[in-house]
């Protein structure tokens, strides 16, 4: 398997591991997002782009600053905080565990995430809701760039 594709996948399990109550989903940057937003709420997990190599030539090593979007939605629930609050939650709870594996397991070099803003959504006859897209990135290197 390609250091990208593990990357992406512990980049996947990391966020599912920091939202339980979310619906965390993996998609290709073809694939439709999904419609539905559950009552706990949606983490969408894109492909993203590692983006040009830096190459080092001694020895030759492929550096990549890999940047993966994660699409976050909850929707207004009598049971739930406010939309704004489970978001910033989301947020919270992704940041600490980036903060805590750094490195994804020795995987990468190094991972961070920009603080995004956060949108209210509202649909004719739906209930409102919040959105945020976050950006993460990855800091990993390969010796062959197809791996």
């Amino acid at each position: 398997m390609s250091k990208r594709l593990d990357v992406l996948r512990a980049v996947l399990a990391l966020v599912a591991a920091a939202l339980p109550g979310f619906e965390v989903v993996g998609l290709t940057a073809a694939a439709a997002k999904p419609t539905r937003v559950p009552a706990g709420g949606r983490a969408v997990l894109r492909e993203g782009d590692p983006g040009e190599p830096e190459m080092d030539l001694s020895p030759l090593t492929y550096n990549y600053a890999h940047t993966i979007p994660i699409e976050l939605d909850v929707l207004e629930h009598p049971s739930l905080p406010e939309p704004t609050v489970q978001i910033d939650a989301a947020l919270v709870a992704i940041g600490q565990a980036i903060a805590a594996n750094r490195t994804l397991g020795g995987l990468c070099h190094f991972i961070d995430a920009g603080t995004p803003p956060v949108d209210e959504t509202n649909a004719d006859g739906a209930r409102g809701g919040s959105a945020a897209n976050l950006i993460i990135t990855a800091h990993y290197s390969t010796t062959i760039p197809l791996n």
